[in-house]
């Protein structure tokens, strides 16, 4: 049996196993037979891939790397290799995210696309400009300043407050969230998208609150309104859009994952994947110089910029990151797993964290690395057995993920 893509099933074909949802309905049980209605409900729910009998993974693969020229599967090999250079090649969730990239890069250029530019251990654009300071900015002094240029609309601290009250009733938190019209429209969008994959439209927020939760749609809200906080900073200092793009796509990955599990809350996953490198955002909009120039070193050294980060600052962004949600009065399952999604075993309970650290990944596999152009970064092998997932698993979820990244992408960030 091989797992396909939804668009390369067809009628008549057997399923190998239970078809579910991405969040586990039941939709059709082993050996139905796929029909036309079948893939209609398949792309209704958001269902991006089903097991089928009688094509195994590996035929797949050859079917579609034999279709190649050679030299651009000898370009698209390098590139993996390049992207995946600074990773153990020996553990079994690496190996398999190598394989699952050049498979979707391999897919790609039958459609007639080119590959991407490989990963650079120097991009061009970080250079060597900003020394090492004597006493560098403390954490405090960059949450301060960093107050000063981005500050949270009033519906933020509103928003929170209905998080906090467990009494909060499910009309007064869409009569809260209704204040924000922008915010509103964004939500409603969200939960009609490819994201939740409900069968019937959902047309107004106090049945957004019912259908969905509560707390998920607060936690969405809060995603939301945090994104706004950064949208000034000037390209020639990051790209914005691409930072967040890489957000989306780890908080993606990070609430598919948690959803296999049953045992944690899968939207504050999303929001703690989509925030996990905020605290990058005032090194670069303080400190442009020396946020180049530590991209610069850890380059040149070939070790992960947090590491240069706790060098230069004494601490890395994960920690400033943790730091700022911690002084907005963020939940502590958030906190933790943004401070410590670089070293997860640090962070106690961890699982959460680990759960950001994984999905971190994943997404760089993705080619969703914030626009860095850099290579993949280390795995931290505990933290990947700590998510309960397996290697096996990863090409369901990879495949999931792009299915709602296209919808959630133009609702977060092309649209205004």
């Amino acid at each position: 049996m091989g797992l396909l893509h939804i668009e390369h099933i067809k009628p008549g074909m057997i399923l190998a196993a239970d078809l579910r949802t991405p969040l586990g309905r039941f939709l059709l049980p082993k050996g139905s037979a796929v029909t036309e209605e079948c893939l209609r409900s398949c792309k209704m729910w958001g269902v991006a891939a089903a097991e089928i009998e009688g094509v195994t993974r590996l035929q797949a693969e050859r079917q579609a790397l034999a279709a190649i020229p050679q030299d651009t599967l000898a370009e698209l090999k390098n590139r993996t290799r390049d992207l995946f250079s600074g990773c153990d090649a020996s553990h079994p969730a690496m190996r398999e995210l190598a394989r699952l990239h050049l498979q979707r890069h391999a897919m790609a250029s039958l459609d007639g696309q080119r590959p991407g530019e490989r990963p650079s251990h120097r991009p061009p654009a970080v250079t060597r400009h900003g020394q090492r300071p004597a006493a560098p900015p403390s954490m405090a002094d960059l949450i301060r300043k960093g107050d000063q240029l981005f500050s949270l609309p009033a519906i933020f601290n509103k928003i929170m407050e209905v998080i906090r009250d467990p009494k909060s009733s499910a009309a007064f938190i869409a009569e809260t969230i209704g204040k924000d019209p922008n915010l509103s429209a964004k939500l409603l969008k969200l939960v009609n998208s490819s994201y939740y994959s409900f069968p019937e439209p959902v047309g107004s927020l106090s049945r957004a609150v019912m259908i969905v939760g509560s707390s998920r749609l607060t936690s969405m809200a809060v995603g939301i309104l945090t994104m706004t906080l950064f949208r000034k900073i000037p390209k020639r200092l990051m790209d914005v859009a691409s930072f967040w793009r890489h957000g989306l796509a780890c908080g993606v990955v990070a609430r598919l994952m948690a959803a296999r599990r049953r045992d944690i809350e899968e939207e504050p996953l999303f929001v703690a994947g989509l925030l996990h490198d905020m605290g990058r955002m005032p090194y670069a909009a303080q400190q442009p110089g020396l946020t180049a120039a530590a991209l610069f070193e850890a380059q040149s050294r070939g070790v992960p910029s947090f590491v240069v980060e706790s060098e230069i600052w004494g601490f890395d962004h994960a920690a400033l990151g943790g730091a700022m949600l911690s002084a907005w009065k963020f939940p502590e399952q958030l906190i933790r797993a943004v401070a410590h999604h670089h070293q997860p075993t640090a962070a106690n309970p961890g699982l959460e964290a680990s759960l950001v650290h994984v999905a971190d990944i994943i997404a760089h596999a993705m080619d969703h690395g914030g626009g860095q152009g850099f290579p993949v970064p280390p795995l931290v092998a505990e933290a990947f057995t700590a998510t309960g997932i397996s290697p096996d698993d990863l090409s369901s979820i990879v495949i999931q993920a792009q299915s709602q990244l296209d919808d959630i992408t133009r609702i977060f960030i092309e649209e205004p």
